[in-house]
């Protein structure tokens, strides 16, 4: 499993679209004759084909959008100083022609403010990645000899930039908050969320998607707003995590039954502590910490068990490494996840409490992957596995 460094806000600001590979509709009806075929586009390519016989379908609608899965629990406090990147949700809207901004109008039932920004239309007329073409046509990843390879290289090199879709996909991003600054004292302006949005807990599920006249709803998971009940009292700062660790994660996968590791989360330790407890504040049903280790050496850590007490020195520099699990994203390939920690302390015989905010994004981007899961249904979980 691929992914950056760890989490708490800014994400990369441009999530370039690129890397394009995807993939071949399952609705071919030559899929077992020597010739290959374009999914419901009638094109025929006269010459035989072992590996390449499925390509990818037409857009089984006008506008297709993709949205993945959120688990976001935005709690108040305990994100008043992030900036607006850890409380954002990203989707994109595959169309046959390009799209202006003024062409899409997003609507979310909720009190918390929210502004939607766009990004320009990608244009993809070129061929899909050669894996992604034969993950389309359902190629064995555990047969894959030297043989198999030379020819599956050939019959790719073969293929033909007319023989796949032309399309454009547009990126579009919520963003909850509204500009301002989160405290009086704190004069720089950030995206918050005011206290006001908490008075009650709400829970987003879905969003109204219009896009020309068209609408469509669109379930993107859960999105929920919280009260803290347990707030931080960091006053001694032993405990703090380094700029290295400052950042929103990005996954290649969630895969392995929803687990999500981070590993190298760097801390500073600047007076001697004892690690009590470190516990989610989230409070999801399907999200679990279930391993912790900790080390001045990122290769020799010491697994931390609950219940036990862990020393570290002061002037020193850790590093934490988490494993999570999630069971809401078991074969997930594209969603946000927002996970909340408790790290209880001991120094100079007071016990004090850092919280931190770990943004997961498993977003797909590329176009052509985009162009599997949402408009062909291909399943990519041997595809990453490969």
């Amino acid at each position: 499993m691929k992914f950056k460094k760890k989490c708490t806000a800014f994400l990369l600001a441009a999530t370039c679209l690129s890397a394009f590979a995807a993939g071949c509709s399952q609705d071919s009806k030559n899929d077992s004759s020597d010739t290959n075929s374009k999914a419901e586009s009638g094109i025929v390519i006269k010459r035989k084909s072992e590996y390449f016989k499925v390509f990818p379908g037409e857009l089984k609608d006008d506008y297709v959008i993709c949205a993945g899965k959120a688990d976001l629990e935005i709690i108040q406090d305990i994100d008043e100083d992030v900036p607006a990147s850890s409380s954002y949700y990203r989707f994109s809207i595959i169309s046959a022609e390009p799209l202006d901004d003024s062409d899409i109008k997003v609507e979310i039932d909720t009190n918390v403010p929210y502004t939607v920004s766009f990004w320009e239309s990608v244009e993809s007329k070129e061929k899909f990645e050669q894996a992604l073409c034969l993950q389309y046509n359902k190629f064995d990843w555990n047969n894959n000899d030297e043989r198999t390879e030379k020819r599956v290289n050939a019959e790719y090199e073969m293929l033909t930039d007319d023989q796949f879709p032309h399309y454009y996909t547009k990126l579009c991003t919520v963003v909850f908050g509204k500009e301002g600054s989160a405290k009086e004292e704190n004069e720089a302006e950030s995206l918050y969320i005011p206290a006001e949005c908490f008075t009650s807990e709400e829970s987003i599920n879905e969003m109204k998607v219009s896009v020309k006249g068209k609408a469509y709803d669109v379930n993107i998971g859960e999105i929920k707003f919280e009260t803290n009940t347990e707030p931080g009292d960091d006053g001694e700062n032993a405990l703090s995590f380094g700029s290295d660790s400052y950042g929103r994660t990005n996954l290649y996968t969630i895969d392995n039954g929803g687990i999500i590791s981070l590993t190298k989360y760097q801390a500073d330790i600047k007076n001697d502590i004892i690690i009590k407890d470190i516990k989610l504040l989230n409070k999801s049903e399907t999200l679990s910490l279930d391993e912790v280790s900790i080390g001045e050496d990122y290769y020799d850590r010491k697994e931390w068990k609950k219940g036990e007490d862990l020393e570290l020195s002061k002037d020193s520099q850790v590093y934490f490494n988490f494993t999570f699990k999630d069971t809401a994203f078991e074969k997930i390939h594209d969603g946000v996840l927002k996970v909340y920690l408790a790290i209880e302390y001991e120094s100079g015989g007071k016990t004090y409490t850092a919280n931190e905010v770990l943004d997961f994004q498993c977003n797909i981007t590329d176009p052509h992957i985009l162009y599997a899961v949402y408009n062909d249904n291909i399943d990519l979980e041997s595809y990453y596995d490969r």
